[in-house]
């Protein structure tokens, strides 16, 4: 069943523009945040992960607080989350005050410090440290690794209709192509072959583009048509090598 419904969105994402592993994480990631900010909001679990690693990255901490203001019309989500957090923060801090604090007290103490260095630096370093990443990534990296195991293991074997697919479609991003020859063993050889030559077909006419589209940017040759695959190139470039930018919508 759950290879089932991996193959099934596989599908899905090869008829988006882009890499289908990033179409497929970033939704991963947006089901994550819109159902936290839905129910769980003051689930302890969720909570847990959310406190443990001090919020989120800058990317979905962002992402949640503008799609809850966007798409429910109120932050109190957030606000609820914050808030709490800022009171773990502040007693954090105030801990690290107080060290500093202690160093700066009557003579004898601060003569006691210049013979017992106390590391205050290290203390607000290990005291600000979260103690996991954050949770949106680590549900995307999840996603991730699935799917990329799904499509090998699909253009593999039998599924000659999904190789198909794949190779009317933009294909792998260069991280994710990384990721996934790095991940293949002997029983999905055959589909990591596939992703390789399919790459080197795709790259060859993305170099060719890039290129007419530089010599039709030549004062000599300023009188050619672009192609519409010409001008488009470049934002294929940068799909290509940095992954698709943006996220998904439902």
């Amino acid at each position: 069943m759950a290879r089932d419904l991996v193959s099934v969105q596989l599908r899905a994402a090869l008829k988006q523009p882009g890499c289908p592993i990033c179409h497929l994480r970033s939704a991963s990631e947006l089901r994550y945040i819109h159902s936290l900010l839905w129910e769980s909001v003051n689930d302890p679990l969720t909570r847990g992960y959310f406190i443990g690693s001090l919020g989120y990255c800058r990317e979905h901490t962002w992402q949640m607080g503008l799609l809850e203001n966007d798409r429910f019309g109120s932050p109190l989500g957030n606000s609820i989350m914050y808030e709490h957090l800022c009171r773990v923060v502040r007693q954090q801090l105030g801990a690290y005050a107080h060290r500093m604090g202690w160093a700066r007290r009557p003579w004898w103490r601060r003569w006691l410090h210049l013979i017992w260095p106390w590391p205050v630096q290290r203390l607000a370093a290990r005291e600000l440290r979260p103690k996991a990443r954050c949770r949106v990534c680590q549900i995307g990296d999840r996603a991730e690794q699935t799917h990329l195991r799904g499509l090998l293991q699909a253009v593999s074997g039998s599924d000659s209709e999904l190789r198909e697919w794949y190779a009317a479609s933009d294909g792998l991003c260069l991280p994710h192509l990384r990721q996934g020859l790095n991940a293949a063993d002997r029983n999905v050889e055959d589909g990591a072959r596939f992703l390789v030559e399919t790459a080197l077909r795709q790259l060859g006419s993305l170099q060719h583009e890039l290129s007419e589209f530089e010599r039709k940017n030549a004062w000599d040759n300023r009188h050619e048509a672009k192609t519409e695959a010409e001008n488009t190139a470049w934002l294929r470039a940068l799909a290509f090598f940095g992954g698709m930018n943006g996220k998904v919508s439902e």
